[in-house]
């Protein structure tokens, strides 16, 4: 039976660097980075923002981002690969806190579509996540990124809710099954990106946190996109505000 090495060994060096490619992020000293993956969700972050500069060189893995300060907001492309290879350049560039803005599905009845959910563990069903941490490790947000992030969320009078979200590689193979299974294990969205970064940030002890706008609902069995309704909308306005007011409160030196 063929089978890959999944977790690199704790004192072994890969062979390509990610500081290769991290010049143009430590040019600008960032503490703290917001990530995102639609362009809807960079705009509202950054019209959230009083002050900042575009960026005309980006880092790897990115479509856009910006500097306000101490803080780099960046538009990831979709996908566990392209996100963690940002993730690591940002790392390596010296951001030690993360924010993650997602859209996800609803797996669960509890949840409806314009539903705010910060994830507070994550089911690994994407392949980038096994290479950073162990097949048993249940992947979690940093305490102090998500106190912050919730703090700020309801300073901004948002109401969200916490739970499991499944994170996977393959969007065409969410099956009903696995939503009702997935479900019953507490888990209340899915998309395809958090559970890797938060496997990324364990493994090179940094500080994320993340939240997503319920966009869909799958828990039917039926799909129901909602992208843009104005209940969606109204969410997704929102939380870019308190995410920035976060990603402020971690870019200072007071953190």
């Amino acid at each position: 039976m063929i089978k890959f090495i999944q977790t690199v060994k704790p004192d072994e060096e890969p062979i390509v660097k990610p500081t290769r490619f991290s010049d143009t992020v430590k040019l600008y000293g960032f503490r703290a980075a917001i990530i995102t993956f639609t362009s809807e969700a960079y705009t509202l972050v950054k019209n959230a923002l009083n002050r900042y500069e575009e960026l005309e060189r980006v880092p790897l893995g990115c479509l856009k981002a910006l500097s306000s300060g101490g803080l780099g907001v960046f538009r990831s492309y979709f996908g566990s690969a392209a996100s963690a290879m940002l993730t690591e350049v940002l790392i390596a560039g010296g951001v030690r806190y993360f924010l993650v803005i997602g859209a996800a599905g609803s797996i669960s009845r509890e949840v409806k579509a314009g539903d705010v959910v910060v994830p507070t563990w994550g089911l690994r069903e994407e392949g980038v996540s096994y290479h950073y941490v162990e097949p048993d490790v249940v992947v979690k947000p940093d305490p102090l990124a998500l106190r912050t992030l919730e703090n700020s969320l309801a300073e901004t009078g948002l109401g969200f809710k916490t739970g499991g979200i499944w994170s996977t590689d393959a969007p065409f193979m969410e099956t009903l099954s696995k939503v009702r299974e997935y479900s019953d294990m507490g888990v209340l969205v899915v998309d395809m990106e958090m559970t890797d970064l938060m496997a990324v940030c364990m493994r090179r002890r940094v500080k994320l946190a993340g939240v997503v706008t319920v966009t869909d609902e799958l828990y039917s069995g039926y799909w129901k996109p909602m992208f843009d309704s104005d209940v969606v909308t109204g969410s997704e306005k929102k939380v870019a505000y308190a995410v920035v007011k976060a990603g402020k409160k971690l870019s200072s030196k007071n953190v």
